[in-house]
Parts: C-alpha cells; sequence; structure tokens
C-alpha cells in the first residue's frame, strides 16, 4: 500500500502516535487508508447537505476493508456572489480546490480518494486533483436540487436573475419577485437546470471518474445516501484493482464527455473545465476541438436555461444511462471503460424509466442538429471565444458596440434601460487577468432577458457566463482586453457581427490603427496581495483553460489555434526571447519587438523599454529578423508577418531547427540560420546562403545576442532536428509516444474547421521527420541484430 510509506516501521512509530492521539487504531492503519475530501459549507445549499453523504461514503469504505479519513476544502458559490467583486473568486476556487486535495492527500501518502462536490467550480477542482494525483479515486456529485413552484410552474434560480431585470422594466412587482425569490430554491442541492453543476456531473460521468447513475440522484432523495455508500465500496474495488484516473481519463473519454455536453446543450463552462482537466492528465485538447465535436452532435435534451425541463426531469425521464444508449447507437459517442469496472455500453444497457417527462428526443428528429456551442474566431477573437447557441435560433447578428469596463457597469445600463434593440453589448476587463477571475455575467445577461431583450440584442465580454444564460452571447473572448487583445481596442457605435455559420467574430474598424495611434495603457492590477494577486501572475488564457501556470510554463504558453502536447519550445538550456532582447540591446543594436496582440510578452517588452509593435510593422527596415515562436507558428508568422515586407539580403534567424527542416520558409534572398544557446555553447547553422556571408553573420548575431565571451559551435541541420525530436520523445514518453501525438495532431489540423495550410504543414512535415527517424532506427537495429550475443 502506498500508505505504508506513513505508517509502517520502527521509524513510523511517531506518526502513527499521533494518528492514535486522532482515534485510530492498530486495526485501522493496517487497511487502505482513503481520503474523503468533501467540500461541504454552510453559505450554499448545492453543499450544504454533503456532511451526511461523507457519512454514507465512510460507512461504504469501512464495509469494503478500508479506513476512512475525511479532510475538509473550500467552495465558493457563483449564485450567491454573482454580480459583486466576491464573483472574482469563483474560478480562482477551482485552482485552490485542486491544489489543496492535491497537497493533504499526496503529504498524507493515502491510497485513494472519493471527492463530494457540490456547488459549480467544486467539479473541476475535485477532478483536477484526482487526475493530478493519479491514485485510485473518484468523484461523487451531491445532485441537484428539486425545482421551486411558482404561479403553477416549476422554477429554479435562473427564474429569480431574470426577474430582476424584469422588475426594473416595469414588468415584475416587488410583491411578486419576493414571493419568487422564497420558492426558487426549495432545500439542498445544486441549481436544478443544466447550468454548470449539471453539465460538469455529466461531463465527468462520461469521463468514467463518477459511477453511472449516482450523480444525477437529486440531492434530497433518500436514494442517494445509497448511493454514497456504493461510492466508498467503490473506491476500494479501485485501490485493490489499482485503477487510476491516468487509465480512464483518455482522449477517448474527453470526447465524450464534449459531446454530452453538447448534446444537452450543457454550459460553455464545461469548455473551461475540460481543457483544465485534459491538462492535468497530459491529454492533447484545444478548444477548436469543442467545435468539431458539438459541429456532429445534435442537441437531443430540451434542458433549462434553453429548454423546458430540469435535472430532476432528465433522471425520472431515464438519465445519462437513456441518452448515452441512444448516442452510442447513432454513434455519437464510443464506447470506453469507466470506474465501475464496467464499459459504457454496458452502462448504457441498463437503462430504465422512460415514464418521465419528455425530455430526450430521437436522434433523427433533434431539438437543433448541432450542439449548443461553437468556437469562433475573428478580428475580434483571434485566439478564439465560445459562443452559447442554446435556446435560440440566431446564427448572425450586426450591430452597433455599448461598451463597458466592467459588469458593474454594464448592469447599471441594464437597469436604467439604456440599452436597445440591435446593440452588442461589450463588457472587458473581466477575463482570467483582467477581472481578476474571469466572473460570470449571469446578472447582465439575465437581466437583459427578464427586459424581453434576449432575442433582440447580443454580447461579448472576455469574461464568463453562466449556466443559466441564454441568447446569443460570446464569452471567453481571447486575447483578453488587459493583455491589449482587440476587444480592449473596441469603441462604441463599431459595428460588430456574430457569423456562427463562418464560425466568426469581427469588429468593422481598423484596431491595427487604433493600437498604433492609441494603443491601451496598461492597468494597474486591481489586487497587489494575496491570493488574487498570484492568481492574476499565473494563469493563462481562457482558450487554455484559464489554467494557473508556474514558472517558464507561463513563459512558452503554445497559441490555443494548436494542440498542446509536447512542447516545441526551447529547453531550459536555452535563452529565452527576452534575454536575447536585452543581450542585443545591451551590445549597441536598436531593437523592436513583435508580438501577437494580447500576448504577456508585449506588456513586458514595453515594460522593459523595447519599442514593441505587431511583426508586419517591426519587420520594416530591419537588417535581422529574429523569429522565436513555437515551432508551428513559425510559418504562418514568416507568411503572414515577415515575408511581404522584409529587406531584400536581411538575416532571418531562429532557434528551431524543426522550423527549418519542416519548411517554415522560402528565403528569396535572405540569409537563413540557426542560432541556439544549448549545452554550454551557441550552436550556429546554415540553413540558405543569399550573402555569401551568412555563417560570418549568425556568428555576429549569437555573439550580439548571448555575450562576446559565448563559446561558438558550427553544426549542421540534420543534427539538431535529431536533437529536437529526441528532447520531443523524451518529454512525450517514448518514440510511440511522440509519433501518436504527432499523427493525433496532424489529422485534427488537417479535418479542423478552415485549417491554417502554414501549420498544417508543419505538422505534416514533423509527422514525416518522426517516421523517418523510427525507419531508421528500425534499419539500425536490424543491422545490429545479428552481432548481439555474439562472443
Amino acid at each position: 500500500m502506498h500508505s505504508d510509506e506513513l505508517k509502517r516501521g520502527i521509524a513510523r512509530a511517531p506518526a502513527r502516535a499521533m494518528l492514535k492521539g486522532a482515534g485510530f487504531s492498530d486495526a485501522d492503519l493496517a487497511r487502505p487508508l482513503v481520503g474523503i475530501a468533501n467540500t461541504w459549507t454552510e453559505v450554499t445549499p448545492c453543499n450544504i447537505h454533503l456532511r451526511g453523504l461523507a457519512e454514507a461514503v465512510k460507512a461504504g469504505v469501512r464495509a469494503a476493508g478500508g479506513t476512512p479519513i475525511e479532510f475538509n476544502t473550500i467552495a465558493v458559490s457563483d449564485g450567491i456572489t454573482m454580480g459583486t467583486d466576491g464573483m472574482r473568486g469563483s474560478l480562482v476556487s477551482r485552482e485552490v480546490i485542486a491544489d489543496s486535495i492535491e497537497l493533504f492527500v499526496m503529504s498524507h501518502l493515502l491510497d485513494g480518494v472519493v471527492a463530494l462536490s457540490g456547488c459549480d467550480k467544486t467539479l473541476p477542482g475535485t477532478v483536477m486533483a484526482l487526475a493530478r494525483l493519479d491514485v485510485p479515486g473518484v468523484m461523487l456529485y451531491g445532485g441537484p436540487t428539486a425545482p421551486g413552484e411558482f404561479e403553477g410552474r416549476d422554477v429554479t434560480i435562473q427564474d429569480v436573475f431574470e426577474a430582476v431585470g424584469a422588475h426594473a422594466a416595469g414588468r415584475m412587482t416587488t410583491e411578486r419577485l419576493t414571493v419568487l425569490e422564497n420558492r426558487a430554491c426549495p432545500g439542498a442541492g445544486a441549481c436544478g437546470g443544466q447550468y454548470t453543476a449539471n453539465t460538469m456531473s455529466v461531463a465527468i460521468t462520461l469521463l468514467g471518474l463518477s459511477p453511472m447513475g449516482a450523480n444525477e440522484v437529486a440531492a434530497e432523495d433518500p436514494r442517494k445516501r445509497d448511493e454514497a455508500r456504493r461510492t466508498g465500496e467503490l473506491v476500494m474495488q479501485l485501490i485493490a484493482r489499482d485503477v487510476r484516473p491516468s487509465q480512464l481519463l483518455t482522449r477517448t473519454a474527453f470526447d465524450n464527455a464534449i459531446a454530452a455536453v453538447a448534446a444537452t446543450a450543457g454550459s460553455t463552462n464545461a469548455v473551461l473545465h475540460l481543457l483544465a482537466i485534459a491538462r492535468e492528465v497530459g491529454v492533447p485538447l484545444a478548444i477548436d476541438d469543442f467545435d468539431a465535436i458539438a459541429a456532429r452532435t445534435p442537441v437531443l435534451c430540451d434542458l433549462k436555461p434553453g429548454g423546458r425541463f430540469t435535472a430532476v426531469d432528465m433522471a425520472r425521464a431515464g438519465g445519462l444511462r437513456r441518452l448515452a444508449g441512444r448516442m452510442l447507437d447513432a454513434g455519437l459517442l464510443r464506447d470506453a471503460a469507466t470506474c465501475t469496472g464496467r464499459t459504457l455500453r454496458e452502462e448504457a444497457a441498463d437503462a430504465r424509466g422512460g415514464e418521465g417527462p419528455p425530455v430526450f428526443r430521437p436522434v433523427g428528429d433533434p431539438i437543433k442538429p448541432r450542439g449548443g456551442f461553437a468556437i469562433l474566431r475573428g478580428s475580434l477573437a483571434p485566439e478564439g471565444c465560445v459562443v452559447k447557441l442554446a435556446g435560440h435560433d440566431r446564427d448572425r447578428h450586426t450591430g452597433p458596440a455599448r461598451v463597458f469596463d466592467g459588469e458593474e457597469a454594464a448592469f447599471a445600463a441594464v437597469q436604467a434601460q439604456q440599452i436597445r434593440p440591435g446593440d452588442v453589448v461589450v463588457i472587458r476587463y473581466e477575463g482570467p487577468r483582467g477581472g481578476p477571475g474571469m466572473r460570470e455575467m449571469l446578472c447582465v445577461t439575465a437581466a437583459l432577458v427578464g427586459q424581453g431583450l434576449g432575442d433582440a440584442i447580443a454580447l461579448v465580454t472576455d469574461g464568463r457566463f453562466s449556466g443559466a444564460t441564454h441568447g446569443l452571447m460570446a464569452g471567453h473572448v481571447a486575447p483578453e482586453a488587459a493583455l491589449g487583445g482587440p476587444i480592449a481596442l473596441v469603441r462604441d457605435g463599431d459595428r460588430i457581427t456574430f457569423d456562427v455559420a463562418a464560425r466568426r467574430l469581427d469588429v468593422d474598424a481598423d484596431l491595427e490603427a487604433r493600437r498604433r495611434d492609441h494603443p491601451p495603457a496598461p492597468r494597474p492590477p486591481r489586487y497587489t496581495r494575496g491570493v488574487m494577486a498570484k492568481y492574476a501572475v499565473l494563469v493563462s488564457s481562457a482558450s487554455e483553460g484559464a489554467v494557473t501556470r508556474a514558472g517558464r510554463d507561463r513563459e512558452h504558453t503554445p497559441g490555443p489555434a494548436h494542440a498542446p502536447g509536447p512542447s516545441t519550445q526551447p529547453s531550459h538550456g536555452e535563452a529565452s526571447a527576452a534575454q536575447q532582447a536585452l543581450g542585443l540591446r545591451d551590445a549597441g543594436n536598436e531593437v523592436r519587438v513583435g508580438t501577437r496582440l494580447g500576448d504577456m510578452s508585449w506588456l513586458r517588452a514595453r515594460n522593459d523599454g523595447f519599442a514593441v509593435g505587431t511583426a508586419p510593422a517591426i519587420v520594416e527596415d530591419a537588417n535581422v529578423v529574429v523569429v522565436l515562436v513555437p515551432d508551428d507558428e513559425q510559418a504562418p508568422v514568416y507568411w503572414h508577418a515577415i515575408e511581404p515586407g522584409v529587406e531584400p539580403h536581411a538575416l532571418l534567424v531562429t532557434g528551431r531547427a524543426l522550423a527549418l527542416a519542416t519548411g517554415a520558409f522560402a528565403p528569396r534572398g535572405l540569409d537563413v540560420v540557426f542560432v541556439a544557446a544549448r549545452q554550454a555553447a551557441c550552436r550556429v547553422a546554415v540553413h540558405h546562403e543569399a550573402t555569401g556571408r551568412a555563417l560570418e553573420r549568425a556568428i555576429s548575431y549569437a555573439r550580439a545576442a548571448f555575450g562576446l565571451d559565448v563559446t561558438i559551435a558550427t553544426t549542421t541541420l540534420a543534427a539538431e532536428v535529431d536533437a529536437e525530436i529526441a528532447e520531443l520523445e523524451t518529454r512525450a514518453g517514448g518514440a510511440a509516444a511522440l509519433a501518436s501525438y504527432v499523427e493525433a495532431a496532424t489529422a485534427r489540423m488537417r479535418y479542423s474547421h478552415a485549417p491554417e495550410e502554414a501549420r498544417l504543414a508543419y505538422y505534416e512535415g514533423l509527422h514525416e521527420l518522426v517516421e523517418d527517424r523510427k525507419r531508421r532506427a528500425a534499419s539500425d537495429d536490424r543491422a545490429d541484430g545479428p552481432t548481439r550475443g555474439s562472443p
């Protein structure tokens, strides 16, 4: 047992003494130690009943021969904090939950974990921890609340938020609003529609980390404790079989989870959370994958917020088993392993019910032919955004921008009835870093719906949406305003166009001219100490899941248009772009820095005193152009930003041999060289000779960038390509793993919506290089074969 290191042997007597002081016996300590990670809190109905469920889980663990150890972590209520500064802590709490569970389980060497969750961020937070720890474990969701009753109809918290807008418009009296407020949440359990908690409950079950059928049992249903006890017994089976999350969290499982979110028209927050979980387990997943899966998955469930029914109704109608069976039969899901030891298809075969309300639609007669969300790109969201498609039939809208710096200003305008039909409401500086915390805009969106404007306006934000939001709304816009993204340059009156069919979100304005003439000034941080300040420094783009990263991982973040996987960035021994720029300037050169819009390096370079602009602008008149971006971005950067304006006979420098070997550049009169500081030397090679002085110029550049005393080592591109592929193999976990990743990435690029040819060419070239290396290795093995074992 993993816990033996903590509790066995003479040297562990002090640890045993303390455990016995806490009430554990020798018999207890002889059994596997199972952590019960509880997100119980008294502040929200979503989690208030989890103490009782924990007791049932512990009883199941004991009955199956284990020793349960309950511990607590935090929960932040989205519904309660919505529209306040407190909401900034919601997404941050996901990271804190994952970190705290990781710390407790890692520190106490536990053998397994059952995580109990309720409110929105507790579901992905607990599962991120399970994925990160990779010890046998499951997640049990506390379940949905029953709907409230108001004026003869079922209601949820969504109705209360929308009633606030109706009240402001004079469509609801204070007395009726108070009655609704008192009846919307009748007891324990998470918000009843297909909002974020119930969406993630479905997704995590399809990931295989929750037992099928357990999560959907309502919080106050007496059967919930039975499910909790069985979950405690189940984790002991996982420990006995040594089944770990990494064995269940496959790419197939993630594809299935995304498809289930699309089919249920679930919350767009699932994009953030599934990206984050995938990153913890190292599964390549990018936002474009969500669009591809949603495009082929119809909406099959008539659920709130866009539909009529609640999560409790879905369970009565046959639940997730019935939906999964229908989707498997239609080829919308693929069979996969689950934590119960049974496959997804075996679990779906046990579907019962069907006597409940008509929640499910046949695959041949769906509510919508494509899933409940889409990924858009365009001049307003070059790194992507998520648009909600549930609850409306609009796929195009053009209107004037109404721009607000923050949610409060937008909500005040809505309450003052200053928003008109046709407007596009823009709420910015609410992103992961700029908020910080990426608040949900439910107060604004619900108030607009309550005023009858839901079908007449559109909304764009670098913040998030609640699962209860519906209407034509684009969130997670990246790059965010705080990083200088295009959304920071939009002005009142600019014409913004949603074109869902073309997957575009564009603004009819010359944003580049505005950036050049009136660049947005960096905003001082909202927080300078504490958890929010730390989060703002560490958090990544929404297009990558808004995960927190440490150290070098923050500096070299792959762009969202390509799948994560083995990093093609420089290793720790290589000098960063910032170091090279500083070295060149210190050597007396004029240095201009070009970055992607919204890249953090834009602000960093400006703070370091460099002239900063877009790549096409800084290339003009340059004698030397240095390309220090990820391998698969080098060709797009060259063709779109460098080649049209580069000076004849300029020196083009890159530190990545793979970019050169895959045909990133067509030199056309340029000296093209490889220069990289590796292994205590600066390695230099010539790719294309135009002036007869390419090697001399490369060495001069190396000494300027890395210091006059740097050791220069001439090399060949072939040698450097082999070295870089070998490094990628190490990071990927072997040659086979790298080959599999590259093959998948190539296929994903080839069949993605509107693939970028230059990036696709990189992956196709890398695939050929990897395959060639495999063939050479196999040939070497065959050549060595006869001599092995000879005297």
